[in-house]
């Protein structure tokens, strides 16, 4: 578990909650509880002096920039295994339509903080169709883009939309949905205040 855990915080490149781990390291055969339990002595012993936590409820990653340079590096580490593991991820949260609830039921923070941008940088190295679908199903996604607003706030989610847009031109949802949350961004702001969402 403990080279895994260091891959998916390599291909996520930014924080996980321990909960997220154990899902990203679930085995069918295996129970959940038993899992959340390998990922939490994992995180508290075997790597705790490379990760930290931050955040509350807490999210870890590694300690340093370096160490995530240095475990992009890493053969073991920079798998695409890892990195197809968290697209099927944000797929099965996209197929509950990116739910914002109290508890583990809530579309994980990560799905709407950092995976965006990580999208963004693929896309600018691998231009490929499966990555430009990626990005482009995720920024004319309404339901994520109302669970990004009610979770990060407007400014991030129409950044991600700018970005996205700038990278797939030609995405006619895309720029029809960044064309609606623009207009009632004043809107959406006082709605995320009062715990509205979109």
């Amino acid at each position: 578990d403990t080279v895994e855990i260091g891959g998916l915080l390599t291909a996520a490149a930014g924080p996980l909650a321990a909960d997220d781990l154990a899902h990203l390291l679930a085995h069918p055969n295996e129970p959940a509880a038993g899992q959340r339990r390998q990922v939490h002595e994992a995180l508290t012993n075997k790597v705790a002096r490379s990760i930290e936590a931050i955040g509350q409820p807490a999210r870890f990653q590694f300690a340093h920039l370096t160490l995530l340079e240095h475990a992009a590096a890493h053969p073991a580490l920079n798998d695409s295994d890892y990195r197809d593991r968290i697209h099927a991820w944000a797929q099965s949260w996209r197929n509950h339509r990116w739910p914002v609830r109290r508890g583990a039921s809530s579309t994980p923070r990560h799905l709407v903080e950092t995976y965006p941008t990580r999208l963004l940088a693929e896309a600018d190295v691998t231009p490929e169709a499966d990555t430009q679908h990626r990005l482009s199903d995720l920024a004319s996604d309404f339901d994520w883009v109302d669970a990004a607003i009610r979770i990060v706030g407007i400014d991030p989610t129409v950044a991600f939309l700018h970005a996205s847009l700038q990278r797939v031109p030609q995405e006619q949802r895309n720029r029809e949905l960044l064309q609606i949350v623009t207009a009632a961004s004043a809107d959406l702001r006082r709605a995320v205040v009062r715990g509205e969402g979109t």
